[in-house]
């Protein structure tokens, strides 16, 4: 017992110091969390490691995960951008962004078909929008396109296949990395990498069928974003968090639909049982055992579980 009150103090007293500090550059004028995002990571980091555990049912609560698959590259397989767990396959879809292809992946990696995307020019992102229909992204030209999964040619054109283009604010290759399927809402999240980070949703898309297409961002939500890019996205279709990846801060970290940071997943070497940090996290996706997916360029797979629960 007497250990435990130890510790607590301990953090009392950290947590009271950093705080002392963040109040003190706030009346330098240092400003809003959205202009110093180091400010909110800092915050953020601190309050989970003072929360210990997350209580069950609210959340992902990356901060329980370890990896269990650490980088098994994938055979013949270059250029990796994104990864989406198929709940009635059991299996995985991942892409690869140039020459575009589509995957059809065990949960272990082993690459069971490859599907050629003719006249795609750079497929970075994916996602599952019902059992039946994959929505892929053309980075650069930002357009979506929806697939047929239950009729998959060894080779199509993409060119035949509904698409919506968006076309906000294009800067080459700074565009959409990350697709996500909001069940609940019937709607598409889609994040933009960045200059600036975005993130938005599409109403509407793939299902056209009532002709509206509606798109909703919120800027005060994209300064809550620390992360220095986004490369990745999964919505839980549990709690409805966002999980955001992000190549460049080498970390996976949970937002609610408001951009609250609520938990967060270091890639690097020693953290969560990695031998080695992931070199370039591309994509990010889970399962519904509440399994982990991540995939990193040129060719690795991932796959974290949650412990302690």
């Amino acid at each position: 017992m007497q250990t435990r009150v130890v510790s607590v103090a301990n953090k009392r007293g950290v947590q009271a110091g950093v705080l002392a500090l963040l109040l003190m550059l706030g009346s330098w004028g240092a400003v809003r969390a959205g202009e110093l995002p180091w400010l909110t990571h800092s915050w953020f980091s601190l309050n989970t490691w003072w929360q210990g555990s997350s209580p069950v049912g609210t959340g992902v609560w990356l901060n329980d995960y370890q990896v269990v698959l650490d980088g098994v590259a994938l055979p013949d397989v270059e250029g990796l951008s994104d990864v989406q767990y198929d709940p009635q396959r059991q299996q995985l879809w991942a892409l690869i962004d140039r020459p575009a292809q589509l995957l059809r992946l065990s949960l272990q990696g082993e690459v069971l078909q490859r599907i050629e995307l003719n006249g795609m020019g750079d497929a970075e992102a994916l996602t599952l929008a019902g059992e039946h229909r994959l929505v892929v992204a053309d980075e650069r030209l930002q357009r979506l396109y929806s697939l047929d999964i239950d009729q998959l040619p060894a080779s199509l054109d993409v060119a035949d296949l509904p698409q919506l283009t968006l076309g906000l604010g294009r800067n080459g290759n700074k565009g959409f990395e990350g697709l996500g399927w909001d069940e609940s809402q019937q709607r598409l999240w889609v994040a933009k990498e960045r200059d600036p980070k975005q993130l938005f949703y599409v109403q509407g898309f793939p299902d056209m069928a009532a002709g509206n297409v509606a798109i909703e961002g919120d800027a005060e939500r994209d300064r809550r974003l620390f992360v220095r890019d986004l490369s990745g996205l999964h919505v839980d279709s549990l709690s409805g968090n966002l999980l955001l990846l992000s190549d460049e801060s080498q970390l996976l970290v949970e937002v609610d639909q408001a951009g609250r940071p609520q938990s967060s997943l270091s890639l690097r070497r020693g953290q969560a049982g990695l031998s080695q940090s992931i070199p370039q996290a591309e994509g990010v996706s889970m399962d519904t055992a509440g399994n982990l997916y991540v995939i990193s360029e040129p060719n690795l797979l991932y796959v974290f579980a949650r412990q302690g629960r």
